[in-house]
């Protein structure tokens, strides 16, 4: 359990809750805007995979970067971009400027991820460094869950352009949060630089680097195409976000309750039987079509995918030294937004041949591949 519960934690957990409040904010409002733009499911896998296409770019060089000059002062310039990008989003009257919009506040959101868990990783030691990931991981969590919660509602009242405005004015302010983050920098000179990469590569490093990929394909398929999905079996708007917002609380306590149980048991067994229901719990809200079945579902997927990451950072945060964690997680954490950029994109390609439904297919095909990585793994030990 964290003992030191002091103000770099919750400064990094709140900006959790800000950069992925932010990150996911097409998705809550998706189905207005594909009325209002007439989209096909192919271009909703590149506007919501837009973010994922600048993560998987810059994610690695930020990375690297942080653990030369530092993290806090990265972190607050990434999340004054990710609000501009959310407020540009808003103001965007045609496609291709919210595309452009997306494509900002995913380069903003490429700071976070590599910087921030690095940053936690590195102030706390491996007897409560998971409760304090899982900790930092359930704030991005609950920025999603206040977004699913509330944005049907500023839409019915603004309509779809309400919430990224309300929600990118917001990160604006936040970026000044990182500034009184206390953080031991350390120097060192370009050969160790560039010995700083072979440290990286590894066998162990790559096989996280696979389960990134398929998590990252899978979570962004399901939070671009649940919306739709849930509203073809005949939810409201309203109603489909409060299912999916239900689903991320459930989904925050799985972070939590994951956290810590990894500090006392291990990841392996555990994260393998979260992507086993996974696979198997997707594949039953195909076929199911009454509503309390259908927030059961929902729940149960929410609980069990957002248990993962804790679990996933809690590896990579044993696996390497602390002064390479900024350069790894960005390496990782790169090729998982391709993961998510292709599987976003691939998935409306699909919806678009058959139906939107196959994107829930190809969702536990993607699970069932990452819980027989996690088995090879833990067989391997």
């Amino acid at each position: 359990m964290v003992r030191r519960f002091d103000y770099s934690l919750v400064a990094v957990s709140f900006l959790h809750f800000i950069n992925d409040a932010n990150v996911l904010l097409v998705p809550t409002v998706l189905p207005l805007i594909i009325e209002e733009f007439g989209l096909s499911y192919t271009q909703v896998g590149f506007l919501t995979g837009m973010t994922a296409f600048a993560m998987m770019f810059l994610q690695l060089p930020l990375g690297y970067l942080s653990d030369i000059k530092g993290r806090k002062y990265l972190l607050s310039f990434g999340i004054f971009l990710v609000g501009l990008g959310a407020l540009i989003s808003g103001l965007s009257k045609t496609f291709l400027q919210l595309l452009a919009a997306q494509l900002l506040l995913g380069v903003g959101g490429s700071f976070y991820h590599p910087l921030g868990y690095s940053l936690t990783s590195s102030l706390y030691e491996r007897g409560e460094r998971g409760s304090a990931l899982g900790i930092q991981s359930s704030m991005g969590d609950l920025g999603v869950l206040v977004i699913f919660l509330t944005n049907g509602y500023l839409a019915l009242i603004g309509g779809w352009r309400l919430p990224l405005l309300v929600f990118g004015v917001l990160a604006i302010f936040s970026s000044l949060t990182p500034i009184l983050i206390r953080e031991d920098v350390q120097r060192v000179d370009n050969m160790s630089h560039r010995l700083r990469f072979k440290e990286v590569i590894s066998k162990h490093v790559l096989s996280l680097l696979l389960m990134y990929f398929l998590v990252a394909a899978a979570y962004k398929i399901l939070y671009s195409y649940l919306p739709p999905i849930l509203m073809l079996k005949g939810l409201s708007l309203t109603v489909t976000n409060l299912t999916i917002a239900v689903a991320t609380f459930f989904g925050i306590v799985g972070s939590i309750t994951v956290g810590i149980l990894i500090d006392k048991f291990g990841e392996g067994k555990i994260l393998s039987f979260l992507s086993l229901v996974l696979s198997i719990f997707s594949l039953i809200l195909v076929k199911v079509s009454n509503i309390f079945s259908i927030v059961f579902v929902v729940v149960v997927l929410g609980f069990c995918l957002y248990g993962l990451y804790p679990g996933l950072y809690s590896i990579l945060s044993k696996k390497v030294r602390k002064h390479v964690l900024g350069l790894t997680y960005g390496f990782i954490l790169s090729a998982g937004m391709s993961g998510g950029f292709i599987g976003t994109v691939m998935a409306g390609v699909a919806a678009d041949i058959f139906n939107v439904e196959v994107t829930l297919l190809i969702f536990s095909f993607l699970i069932l591949a990452l819980f027989i990585t996690l088995l090879i793994e833990e067989l391997s030990k």
